[in-house]
């Protein structure tokens, strides 16, 4: 079901701003993940989604409590900071991925096109309750004892996060690939310029920050 959105671009800038934001935030939490498994070793939490076993998860977890004292309490706050942020993102990506399918099936000449990115935009909905399940998951695994999940319990949740990302990857590249072929064709409003200008300042904004916050902190996280 295809849904007329007033001001999409609009709503989609604001998810967007949102977007960039809370990756910073994320990236800068992910910089204190540390964990002792067997060594001392960097992690991030895609490590934790494709997880190879079911043992993997709970071993790098259980790592970060055997830090010395202060590096294990950066690693465990920034970790329990990253994943409530990542609700807030969350929103924002499934919401902006909704809208931009959205306007392509607003744009589709064919029934067949304007169905399947009305498809694509409401399998956002269960890519997001995808990410809320693994999220939670993560969240209670989050202790000293971290126990490993069964063997069905672990493909249950590769399950789960390949159909988030499934849904996600499908719905952000097929209407991006349907935008570019408007603007190829010139079938595109003057006005959805102004937004474009925008969208390339709020990345331009993002990725200097981004580099300016790094190089401060890089030295003194891995110091």
């Amino acid at each position: 079901m295809t849904i007329a959105i007033p001001s999409i671009w609009l709503f989609f800038c604001v998810s967007l701003a949102v977007i960039l934001f809370t990756t910073l935030v994320m990236n800068i939490q992910e910089k204190y993940f540390f964990t002792k498994d067997v060594v001392l070793r960097k992690f991030s939490i895609k490590d934790l989604e494709f997880a190879s076993t079911s043992t993997e998860v709970a071993n790098i977890i259980q790592g970060m409590y055997l830090l010395p004292t202060e590096r294990s309490t950066k690693a465990i706050k920034a970790f329990r900071l990253h994943m409530m942020v990542d609700f807030m993102f969350m929103i924002a990506v499934y919401m902006g991925i909704f809208l931009l399918c959205m306007k392509a099936a607003d744009k589709m000449t064919s029934l067949l096109g304007e169905y399947f990115f009305s498809l694509l935009a409401w399998g956002q909905l269960v890519a997001w309750i995808c990410d809320l399940f693994e999220n939670r998951y993560l969240l209670n695994q989050l202790s000293a004892d971290a126990k490993p999940a069964t063997e069905e319990g672990h493909i249950f949740f590769q399950r789960v996060v390949a159909v988030k990302w499934i849904l996600t990857l499908l719905g952000s590249v097929c209407a991006l690939a349907a935008f570019f072929y408007f603007w190829v064709t010139g079938l595109y409003s003057v006005e959805s310029l102004t937004y474009l200008l925008v969208i390339f300042i709020e990345i331009i904004i993002f990725v200097m920050a981004g580099k300016m916050i790094s190089r401060k902190l890089g030295k003194s996280i891995n110091g």
